[in-house]
């Protein structure tokens, strides 16, 4: 769209000589024929605007990678012809409401490379469709709104870095416990090979099949399993839009399964994830691999929370159907609804005999015993107060789980990547798996 400058300006200055010209015959020739060069020199602005504009490239890359609350920048490239010297005005993207960004120089003299900081705000992916700016005709009696089409795919994942930090020396240390080596507990369980009996051995581990073959005693040797199957099941219900510090529960969920992905990688291990709320959004089978990971990260990064709740009982019946071999089963939901809590006790038996379960639950502040803080009004006391009857409702829930034999544990949000991978370190260690 082309519109005028200075619109005002040349208004004021030709409606009077206009008004002049009109009751005064001499000038009034005059100034027909230096309004009629005026017209002709703006169109001929008008078409080289035109023609310019054509000119103007506008490059973006096809994919941009941004991690949640971290600065990232975008990078335009405007070009034109060499032999042209162009200056463009007030360059906005289209982004979403969901990613603030800097506003770049008002003007831009082309060629030009412009890096916009921008900082997203919450996950998933976006597309830039096209950009915006203004273009001064060669003359500057003309502008030029021109809508540039882009092709931008942004792509915000869940930040990993602050998950890194507290998992330093995991990260650094290839040991099943990091920085200590510890006796890894019992024997394997899956059979290596026969060898003579020695003194000591227990009969268990006898094999009398070879040796009632043989004619002496033969004993069987175990070696411990090296690739095992890990899953995070989490929750994408209601319950995980909880917002604190800008970050949702599902955000914590799942830069806690990328960082355990990664460490169960190191331990040569499979692993796979299961997103559910009132049925079971995604579902990728446990694996290694570069590209497994990769798949499991584009798969699931955008999932957002639901407005609904979980359907515990279509979970298990899952989880039953398709995990045949025996697995680690890390959930990561909430349990503080007491109807919820008590339909996923009585849903647990389903797999409970079949595989290990840990649930981890992203502790309320509130949530507390009672005198475990200090109050300073009443209001602080009927608070602390429920606060307590939640937290005994969890402990009866807790209590309820362990007859089945899953353990269910409370972290803070800034642990819970800790608290899961030192759930997983220690099944390792104890053959629990």
């Amino acid at each position: 769209m082309i519109i005028p400058r200075h619109i005002i300006g040349w208004t004021a200055m030709l409606l009077p000589l206009s008004a002049v010209a009109l009751l005064n015959e001499p000038f009034r020739a005059a100034w027909l024929c230096a309004l009629s060069t005026l017209l002709v020199i703006a169109l001929l602005d008008a078409v080289r605007l035109r023609q310019r504009a054509g000119m103007v490239s506008l490059q973006t890359p096809e994919h941009l990678v941004l991690y949640l609350l971290q600065p990232g920048e975008i990078e335009l490239t405007l070009s034109q012809p060499a032999t042209q010297s162009t200056v463009i005005e007030q360059l906005r993207l289209q982004l979403p409401d969901d990613i603030s960004y800097t506003l770049p120089p008002r003007q831009i003299s082309l060629p030009a490379t412009i890096k916009i900081a921008c900082l997203p705000h919450c996950r998933g992916t976006y597309r830039v469709e096209y950009a915006l700016f203004e273009l001064k005709s060669p003359w500057g009696g003309w502008s030029m709104r021109i809508r540039q089409p882009l092709q931008l795919e942004l792509k915000v994942y869940p930040d990993l870095q602050r998950e890194r930090r507290h998992l330093a020396a995991l990260f650094l240390n290839h040991d099943l416990t990091g920085l200590h080596r510890n006796r890894l507990l019992g024997q394997g369980h899956e059979f290596e090979k026969l060898r003579e009996y020695m003194p000591g051995d227990s009969y268990n581990i006898i094999s009398w099949k070879a040796t009632a073959k043989l004619g002496r005693p033969i004993s069987k040797l175990f070696q411990i399993e090296d690739t095992q199957d890990i899953y995070v099941i989490f929750d994408c219900s209601r319950f995980s839009r909880i917002r604190r510090n800008a970050t949702t529960n599902l955000d914590h969920y799942l830069a806690a399964s990328f960082t355990l992905s990664q460490i169960a990688e190191r331990q040569k291990d499979l692993f796979g994830l299961i997103a559910f709320d009132a049925q079971v959004r995604r579902f990728i089978r446990a694996g290694s691999g570069q590209a497994h990971h990769s798949a499991c990260r584009e798969a699931i990064f955008s999932l957002q929370p639901q407005d609904n709740y979980p359907d515990f009982n279509a979970l298990f019946t899952f989880i039953r159907t398709k995990l045949r071999r025996r697995a680690m089963l890390i959930f990561l939901t909430d349990l503080s609804d007491p109807g919820l809590a008590e339909e996923f006790c009585r849903g647990i038996n389903l797999i409970a005999s079949r595989h290990l379960s840990v649930i981890n639950m992203l502790n309320n502040r509130e949530i507390v015993p009672l005198f475990s803080e200090s109050v300073s009004n009443e209001d602080d006391i009927y608070r602390h107060l429920a606060g307590h009857l939640k937290w005994a409702e969890l402990q009866q829930t807790a209590l309820a789980l362990s007859r089945h034999g899953v353990k269910l544990a409370l972290s803070d949000r800034d642990g819970l990547s800790l608290k899961i991978v030192g759930e997983y370190l220690e099944a390792k260690r104890r053959q629990m798996i």
